[in-house]
């Protein structure tokens, strides 16, 4: 569960995305909630971290949620990705970058 001093309260589910981007200061924590840890859960995932450009270093802090299905799906010649931020193939993510980029 991703909260943060924004006041944002987000489930952390597969195939989503939580992009926060901390500009000049956010608090947050991601933790597996008490009933789910009493029972037992295995949960892998990805934290990455990206430098902001330095024209937007302290602006305000940001927190996205996309879901699954909002991330484009490309297959082409029996390969086939998802873009998780930023654009590849001519396809855009909906996350909020700062920056050119792929994921």
């Amino acid at each position: 569960l991703h909260r943060d001093s924004l006041g944002s309260v987000q489930p952390i589910k597969p195939g989503e995305v939580n992009w926060m981007t901390a500009g000049r200061g956010i608090v947050h924590s991601e933790r597996t909630a008490s009933e789910r840890r009493s029972q037992g859960s295995d949960l892998f995932g990805l934290q990455c971290w990206v430098a902001l450009p330095r024209a937007t270093e302290e602006s305000d802090p940001d927190f996205a949620h996309i879901g699954a299905a909002e991330l484009p799906f490309i297959e082409d010649g029996g390969v086939s990705a998802r873009v998780v931020a930023g654009s590849y193939w001519g396809k855009k993510a909906p996350v909020p970058t700062h920056s050119d980029m792929f994921y």
